[in-house]
């Protein structure tokens, strides 16, 4: 199918990008109610300032990720999708390194994640050398210093 591209996001990838992520929220709920997630509305002015990063394949979008600029040297991971068909293949891990050197160029010495009690994605970050800071309803909250 060709190289994978991981590049910041453009308006042209909106639909695309925001289909991704509420199809893979979908996978995990079973269903997803659209009018929680109104960042995914205008993805250019919802993480302005910040860095929203998509993977690409042979112009299909096919992940995606961002990293969100907190206070007191923080970074946040956020929304970290990949298409079902085409996970386990490294892209997620691609797109997690690029969000972490960006994290670490821009000064930061700790990046955040929020994530359910999904076994992969759990699994993917501990994977990386995240560590559970703390719990809540919906699932661990995960660190890693840089």
């Amino acid at each position: 199918m060709g190289p994978i591209e991981i590049r910041p996001f453009r308006v042209e990838d909106q639909e695309k990008a925001r289909q991704l992520i509420l199809d893979g929220l979908g996978e995990h709920f079973g269903n997803v109610q659209e009018d929680l997630n109104p960042d995914l509305d205008d993805i250019s002015v919802s993480y302005a300032g910040d860095l929203f990063l998509v993977a690409e394949q042979a112009g299909v979008i096919i992940g995606c990720g961002a990293l969100i600029y907190e206070g007191d040297g923080i970074a946040r991971v956020q929304r970290m999708s990949v298409l079902r068909n085409l996970r386990r293949r490294g892209i997620a891990r691609a797109i997690l390194e690029r969000l972490i050197t960006e994290a670490r160029l821009q000064g930061r010495w700790r990046v955040v994640i929020e994530t359910g009690f999904w076994e992969d994605s759990v699994g993917f970050y501990t994977s990386w050398g995240f560590v559970e800071t703390s719990r809540d309803p919906w699932g661990p909250n995960m660190a890693f210093d840089l």
